[in-house]
């Protein structure tokens, strides 16, 4: 098992790269392409930050799927194989900007990314029904982002 941290995209790169210094024993990093539908940088530029200092580093990149089209899945593929990075698909939030494009799924997504050789996966929600998180899990993805982590105690 590996421990990723999330990097939640900041516009201020001194920041960035104090959280780097001290998340620097995790086993990689994962970033979120503007959380809660709300604008930040693009995750592809921490992305390419965090190669520079690491190799080794595993990082995944979160692509909303409501914000793009299948062109720049494509590209976002490319530049993906390119680096070594992944990609993890997710529908997303509703933008608090704009209009959505969103008519790609994560399984299209998915099998875009597997195209050009990029290890790529998918969110799984834990709200979901077994039946929807056991078909999810039964895709070609490479990976599975786990969401919505009940911990019931039990006595």
């Amino acid at each position: 098992m590996q421990y990723l941290a999330e990097i939640h995209p900041k516009a201020n790169l001194q920041k960035i790269s104090k959280e780097l210094e001290v998340l620097g024993s995790f086993d990689g990093y994962d970033i979120p392409d503007s959380p809660m539908g709300i604008p930040s940088i693009l995750p592809i530029s921490l992305a390419l930050i965090i190669r520079q200092r690491s190799d080794s580093k595993r990082i995944i990149i979160n692509q909303r799927l409501l914000d793009v089209n299948e062109l720049f899945v494509n590209s976002l593929s490319l530049t993906a194989k390119a680096f070594n990075l992944e990609i993890a698909f997710t529908k997303g939030d509703k933008p608090k900007v704009g209009k959505e494009v969103g008519y790609l799924s994560s399984q299209e997504a998915v099998n875009i990314a597997k195209r050009y050789d990029v290890r790529s996966g998918m969110m799984v929600s834990l709200r979901k029904s077994r039946e929807e998180i056991i078909a999810r899990l039964e895709s070609n993805a490479d990976f599975f982002v786990g969401l919505t982590l009940f911990i019931k105690e039990f006595r």
